[in-house]
């Protein structure tokens, strides 16, 4: 496992100043907050993006600015994602395979780290890597509060929750389904849990009251209205990555800069969206639902041809055959322990794995994308590893 983890960080040390290029959305927050200091969007105060990223390389940016020269400090935070992940698969395996070592554990574990979409993936410019590996430090941290019991936990877990809310806002809504779901599975009131949630909404509460403040809008993030415009509208397309929203009364597509020019506060923008999307519900609402099945199917079967990460159809094959087997087991074998099992109580990882498959499934099918699966695919495998230890314990 150690020469794994080294194999791991000298690939993404060379991977990381290979990626030092700020694009997309954070150019412009990551730029203006380094010049300024203020957290704005296309020039405007903005909560379409939750703050932890953008402030996490600006940090990075002010501590090595005195040592590096050009965009090299990119190269520094895009590696120190890739520690912060190694570490967070680290202590997930710890958590519930301590003392276990063994060559299945090695060949889970390497396939973990060195899966090619997030070996790719952890050391670009995105928040990618930081939610990946929230995610699995808050499946670790929660397995260790709610069946372990140990309370000594509760504050890393609240801590872990709040930046994960602050790095992907659906977060909060996964948190809160796994929670009443746990609840209800188990028969137990996991009050660890709901004492979490309420001091998780306490810390949250200044980003909230800020975007009151700059942009007149109780909200916690403002790109809802934008993902629903463009995972739902008349020329969607299934199996393209790059679609954008769309105002069919006025037939423009909306590119960010359209977008901008049209409008001088996120508050106007959000409302026009909304407006666009209700004009899509009232007018096309057979459109919607049957466009939401057939994207939570292909959520499902994972084929997405014109991935930029798929150089030959072959590929774009390959990777929804072992993502669609992938999620049939974990489908299959967490359902027969939760409804099928004679034992008196589920346990607490076929609980979690199967909502979080659920949530993955249908809230992703907004606008379905290949990298939504890769936040989900280290809980996955921890699980059929668990499943597998559990079926050998029995017939030992």
């Amino acid at each position: 496992m150690i020469g794994m983890v080294i194999l791991f960080l000298g690939i993404s040390l060379y991977t990381a100043f290979k990626n030092t290029e700020l694009v997309y959305e954070w150019a412009g927050i990551v730029d203006h907050l380094i010049e300024t200091g203020e957290y704005k969007y296309m020039g405007n105060y903005s909560a379409f993006m939750p703050p932890l990223y953008p402030w996490y390389l600006a940090g990075v940016h002010w501590l090595t600015a005195r040592f590096t020269t050009g965009t090299t400090w990119l190269g520094v935070a895009n590696f120190l994602q890739a520690v912060i992940f190694i570490s967070a698969v680290y202590f997930t395996f710890r958590s519930f395979f301590y003392g276990k070592l063994s060559p299945r554990l090695l060949v889970f574990f390497g396939a973990v780290i060195f899966f090619p979409p997030v070996l790719l993936s952890v050391t670009k410019v995105s928040s990618f890597a930081l939610s990946l590996s929230l995610a699995l430090f808050f499946l670790a941290l929660a397995y260790r509060l709610v069946v372990l019991k140990k309370k000594k936990v509760l504050g890393p877990f609240i801590l872990v929750l709040t930046l994960a809310m602050y790095v992907r806002f659906e977060f909060g809504l996964y948190f809160l389904l796994l929670s009443c779901f746990l609840s209800f599975f188990s028969k137990q009131k996991h009050w660890n849990i709901l004492i979490a949630a309420g001091l998780f909404g306490l810390i949250y509460a200044p980003w909230v009251l800020r975007n009151h403040v700059k942009m007149g809008m109780f909200t916690y993030s403002t790109s809802f209205q934008y993902n629903f415009s463009k995972g739902n509208n008349i020329r969607y397309d299934l199996f393209s990555t790059h679609n954008m929203p769309y105002d069919e009364q006025n037939d423009l597509r909306l590119e960010d800069e359209v977008v901008a020019g049209r409008f001088s506060s996120e508050k106007a923008k959000d409302d026009y969206l909304k407006e666009v999307n209700r004009y899509y519900l009232h007018h096309h609402t057979g459109h919607f639902f049957s466009q939401s099945i057939k994207k939570a199917g292909i959520n499902f079967l994972q084929y997405f041809p014109d991935y930029h990460l798929f150089t030959k159809p072959l590929f774009a094959v390959l990777y929804s055959i072992f993502f669609t087997l992938l999620f049939l087991a974990v489908l299959v074998w967490s359902i027969r322990d939760i409804f099928f099992a004679s034992k008196k109580h589920p346990n607490f990882l076929s609980i979690f794995t199967l909502v979080s498959f659920l949530f993955f499934l249908f809230f992703y099918s907004v606008a379905p994308l290949p990298r939504y699966a890769l936040f989900f695919y280290p809980l996955f495998m921890v699980y059929i590893l668990y499943m597998l230890n559990n079926k050998q314990q029995q017939f030992s």
